[in-house]
């Protein structure tokens, strides 16, 4: 059975500086995070996380940057500045995220 995501404080405060906020986003960056780790350690199947949902150092990584983005864009809307699109949501993993936890992932044999 796959343990339920944990996020420490140390990873909310690592997320925070990545995005450079102050710490009255906590609250919502800690959600964000929460959300897509547990869509990490479901993809993984539990690999790159202890017995208990801690994510090791590889997981890590990836929670913070694509946490970084849902936090970062809670409406999950597509802004437009002048004749670009800018997509700062998260949607789905992105190259370097899907290859990182694809290194940690369980495949049946």
């Amino acid at each position: 059975m796959i343990p339920a995501v944990v996020i420490s404080p140390q990873l909310v405060d690592r997320a925070r500086a990545f995005m450079r906020l102050p710490d009255i986003y906590d609250e919502m960056l800690e959600e964000s995070l929460l959300i897509v780790g547990q869509l990490a350690i479901e993809y993984t199947r539990g690999s790159g996380f202890d017995a208990s949902g801690n994510p090791g150092a590889t997981a890590s990584a990836v929670i913070v940057k694509a946490g970084a983005r849902l936090a970062a864009n809670t409406d999950q809307t597509r802004r437009n500045v002048g004749n670009t699109s800018i997509r700062s949501f998260f949607d789905e993993w992105d190259a370097v995220e899907k290859k990182l936890l694809d290194s940690l992932r369980r495949t049946a044999r």
